[in-house]
């Protein structure tokens, strides 16, 4: 599957602040209380992945956790994946 034109993913990062480009993957950055939700969110998250088909690089470390998605045409992934938890998001 082709990924997103340089244009399209500028678009994206636009309407998506807390997502950042690093390496040809768009990605992004949470933080949490502790490990515990921390992996509550990961676990939320496979869960989604699994449902769309896609499925991130995930790095956790204590209660940190980054995700990381290769930007791919006719799907709305990295949107999906920041609704999982913004309000306990930080940038």
């Amino acid at each position: 599957m082709a990924t997103l034109s340089s244009s399209e993913i500028d678009i994206f990062l636009k309407t998506a602040p807390a997502w950042k480009l690093d390496s040809g993957k768009l990605v992004r950055d949470w933080e949490f209380a502790d490990f515990v939700h921390a992996m509550a969110f990961v676990n939320r998250v496979a869960e989604l992945a699994e449902a769309v088909g896609h499925h991130p690089d995930i790095d956790i470390r204590y209660n940190k956790v980054r995700l990381g998605l290769i930007p791919r045409l006719g799907r709305n992934y990295p949107t999906r994946y920041q609704n999982v938890c913004p309000d306990r998001s930080r940038t």
